[in-house]
């Protein structure tokens, strides 16, 4: 039975304004059982539906909203993040070769590298901390034939991540 996690009165604001973390001490309670990493549907306390995003009991960020209205978790969405992404990055970052890994390796919840997975590993090595706060990485090879969770593959959800991908690829 998949996570209803229904937070405190007032504890939405937050969420309201676009903030994406439930902190465990926002929530008055927590109905459903799956496992730890499993899609949680996040509802006020008046029953007013927040978002969904990822749970982790392990944590002290809750639940991670990704979803906020009637998307649903799949490849589609996925595909067309990345793409939006994509996009985004060229837009941002015209002319110009960098990378943006470290900044966004302490906020993100996933980073896909597209590249050898060498690679990959060297530029998050000095980054990585613990299994419960690394976010899920995923190094997906330059033909797209290969997607390889590189860490947080459980509790970070490297394995879901790269399943996903590889659907699409």
């Amino acid at each position: 039975m998949p996570y209803s996690v229904y937070l405190k009165k007032g504890e939405e604001r937050r969420i309201l304004a676009g903030h994406s973390w439930v902190y465990a001490n926002e929530v008055a309670k927590i109905e459903g059982k799956d496992k730890n990493g499993a899609l949680a549907a996040v509802y006020a306390a008046d029953g007013r539906f927040l978002g969904k995003g990822y749970i982790n009991h392990l944590s002290k960020i809750l639940v991670r909203i990704f979803l906020r209205g009637d998307e649903e978790d799949g490849e589609e969405l996925y595909e067309a993040r990345i793409a939006e992404a994509a996009k985004l990055r060229g837009r941002v970052f015209a002319g110009q070769d960098t990378d943006c890994y470290r900044l966004l390796f302490a906020e993100a919840d996933g980073l896909v590298f597209v590249g050898a997975v060498g690679i990959a590993v060297r530029a998050i090595a000095p980054l990585i901390e613990t299994k419960w706060k690394d976010p899920a990485v995923v190094a997906v090879d330059e033909c797209a034939r290969f997607a390889v969770p590189l860490l947080s593959g459980h509790l970070g959800g490297a394995n879901r991540l790269a399943r996903a991908i590889g659907a699409v690829c």
